[in-house]
């Protein structure tokens, strides 16, 4: 194995869990995820940004991952459902690590608040082969961001709806 990378787990690590759950061909991308809550970091305009995910992309199955609810706090029950993830979008913190349980072609929305500079989940991303993309936040308290909702669905929109994506062609 390599060593960790700005203390993500290496390549081949996260390669023997992808390879044991996509290899069976078990999980197949079919929801999008929003991470309502990380680390005590939490979304100040979370009905905002969750009605207009659920008002523009409702195509699209949305299920809100939150660490309070036992869904979080059930190691298989996290892995099957961030296995399922075409979209996860979250705000910076632990809780995106659960990213390495995803496809190879899901993609990733970090909302990086405004007052971090730490990319640790975009080299996450990176080891990983994910579509990454930080969303800058306007950080409201050191735990609490506002999302901009024009930027978030500008960025969502030209996510789920690459016309050059493999996904899509």
């Amino acid at each position: 194995y390599t060593p960790a990378f700005c203390g993500n787990p290496s390549k081949d690590a996260i390669n023997i869990i992808r390879k044991s759950l996509f290899n069976n061909s078990v999980c197949v991308p079919k929801i999008n995820i929003l991470i309502k809550r990380n680390n005590n970091r939490i979304i100040n305009n979370f009905d905002a940004v969750y009605n207009l995910l659920k008002t523009n992309y409702n195509d699209y199955e949305w299920i809100i991952f939150d660490e309070q609810d036992d869904i979080c706090k059930n190691t298989i029950k996290t892995i099957q459902l961030f296995s399922q993830a075409n979209l996860i979008i979250g705000v910076h913190g632990a809780g995106l690590t659960n990213m390495i349980f995803s496809s190879p072609q899901a993609k990733i929305i970090e909302l990086h608040p405004d007052n971090c500079g730490n990319v640790c989940y975009w080299h996450l991303s990176h080891i990983i082969e994910n579509t990454h993309t930080m969303l800058l936040v306007k950080s409201i308290s050191e735990l609490a961001f506002d999302v901009n909702l024009e930027q978030l669905d500008y960025t969502v929109n030209n996510l789920l709806n690459d016309l050059f994506s493999i996904d899509n062609i």
